[in-house]
């Protein structure tokens, strides 16, 4: 989880005011997300190398704050 917020903070919330409530939320949606996805994937026998996955959900996540703007 911490790892989330470094990132949103860092990369994101600079640009944005969103109150703790709301920034707590999205920090929860991205990291449940990328468990979820994470899940799948070895579950599914992880077709994907571990560094396209990581790529694969850096570009959701991207995508995801950028809609927020």
């Amino acid at each position: 989880m911490e790892i989330a917020q470094e990132y949103v903070f860092k990369n994101w919330m600079n640009d944005q005011e969103l109150d703790q409530e709301t920034y707590e939320y999205l920090n929860l949606f991205i990291v449940s997300g990328c468990i979820y996805v994470i899940k799948q994937w070895l579950e599914n026998g992880k077709k994907k190398s571990p560094v396209e996955m990581a790529g694969i959900l850096l570009k959701f996540i991207k995508r995801g704050l950028d809609g927020m703007k």
